[in-house]
């Protein structure tokens, strides 16, 4: 896949796309959201070019309070891992006196930052408000929208359903009248939406979302041909004049090639074999970090890691198996450094990693021989123990350092290892040995 299919594939979007990286303070408390990358929807949005944005930060470009409220999301998206929907959330692009608008916003941890993508929901925002209470013109509405919409009684069984579940998922509306939305649900997302809670009135409520979930939920829906798709899914409960029970109306927005796109983004970033970063999206990473660390002071560092005799694994068993070690290898190393340190495999049996926050070379030397501790442990594929030692060469970043400069660096080190003999380590400059 070529960059030039991401990026056909970014700028078809009709939503606006951002890729940020996080900007830290010295306590490590994340501060400001530097662009990194954005599609043709996101430049005609923020009225600049790519390469206007590129570079600059989000303090620079959104009002203060709109910034400041993004940023504080982002940070507890990096921080806890998971993915962030807000829906129908105001915004005013020109301050306080400006025109209001909503939207839906999504964010998504990547790597240390996060996208973002928001969809424009004013027209819609604008509409329901306008309306009354009355269900015919509510399904006025609901029947002309490229929304799936359907009313459902308290137990959350379908009474009504918009024609424009035919165009979405290819069933007719009769086919979803009596059903319940988990009736659609593909059983791996069950888990994201609670199928039965008990509600205020006794009875039970379905599509309830669980505790410290966020509204919408993104789940697989079954097409009336057995495939999925992903939707956005909003359930708002509604109290009718005159009668004591509730009902609810469920909402929910095609966003498949949305998470289609968002998928094949990540996918340009990682080694098919591994899942790793791959080679690019590494020194992207690393011209990032070393910037950050120019401007915080803060100790990075780089291990070359290679394999100690992996060849004779491919000549002696085949390439199946050495990509079963490889694999393996990869997942050790993962599970040896941080959730926010980065692992990349370079090609081969070569793997690096980055370090940040490191207080000197001995932090880092510790690190590489944690992972060389867990290289000796017994790799068993088809009965034969295949495990290897492994030689890792180690540099910190210097003030004056390219990505290509201290992968030199960490590669010379890494020489120097396999010719004292492998199986150990050794640090640039100082060329001191640990194991």
């Amino acid at each position: 896949m070529t960059d030039e299919h991401l990026r056909a594939a970014l700028d078809a979007m009709l939503d606006p796309y951002l890729l940020t990286f996080a900007m830290r303070d010295a306590t490590g408390a994340v501060v400001d959201l530097l662009y990194i990358d954005t599609n043709a929807a996101g430049c005609r949005e923020l009225g600049v070019s790519r390469d206007e944005l590129v570079g600059t930060c989000v303090r620079q470009t959104l009002p203060s309070a709109v910034a400041g409220d993004l940023i504080e999301a982002s940070a507890r998206v990096i921080a806890g891992g998971g993915h962030l929907q807000l829906s129908d959330e105001p915004y005013r692009a020109t301050g306080p006196d400006g025109p209001l608008r909503w939207f839906d916003l999504r964010i998504v941890p990547i790597a240390d930052g996060v996208s973002i993508t928001w969809h424009d929901v004013t027209e819609r925002h604008q509409a329901l408000d306008q309306l009354s209470h009355s269900e015919q013109r509510f399904r006025l509405l609901a029947e002309n929208s490229s929304d799936f919409v359907y009313f459902a009684d308290a137990e959350g069984r379908a009474s009504w359903v918009a024609p424009s579940v035919t165009r979405t998922l290819g069933w007719q509306p009769e086919d979803i009248v009596g059903t319940v939305v988990t009736d659609l649900v593909h059983p791996d997302d069950w888990d994201v939406i609670a199928a039965l809670g008990e509600a205020a009135n006794g009875g039970t409520e379905v599509i309830a979302l669980r505790p410290g979930m966020v509204h919408p939920i993104v789940a697989r829906l079954r097409q009336v041909d057995g495939a999925y798709r992903w939707m956005s899914v909003t359930a708002t409960r509604v109290q009718e004049q005159g009668n004591v029970e509730h009902s609810i109306v469920v909402g929910m927005r095609d966003v498949d090639e949305l998470v289609a796109t968002q998928a094949l983004a990540e996918r340009g970033q990682r080694d098919d074999l591994t899942g790793l970063v791959n080679r690019p999206a590494l020194l992207d990473r690393m011209e990032r970090i070393l910037a950050e660390s120019r401007r915080t002071s803060d100790l990075t560092a780089v291990l070359y890691c290679d394999v100690d005799h992996f060849k004779e694994i491919n000549d002696t068993f085949g390439h199946a198996v050495g990509d079963e070690v490889l694999r393996t290898i990869a997942l050790r190393i993962r599970q040896s450094v941080r959730d926010d340190d980065i692992v990349a495999r370079l090609g081969g049996d070569e793997f690096v990693v980055v370090l940040q926050g490191m207080s000197g070379p001995s932090d880092a030397e510790a690190v590489a021989e944690k992972i060389r501790s867990a290289m000796r442990e017994a790799l068993i594929v088809d009965g034969i123990d295949l495990s290897r030692s492994f030689s890792i060469g180690v540099a910190m970043v210097r003030p004056d350092s390219t990505p290509d400069r201290v992968l030199r660096d960490a590669d010379a080190a890494l020489y120097e290892a396999k010719e004292s003999g492998r199986d150990r380590t050794v640090t640039h400059r100082g060329h001191r040995q640990a194991g």
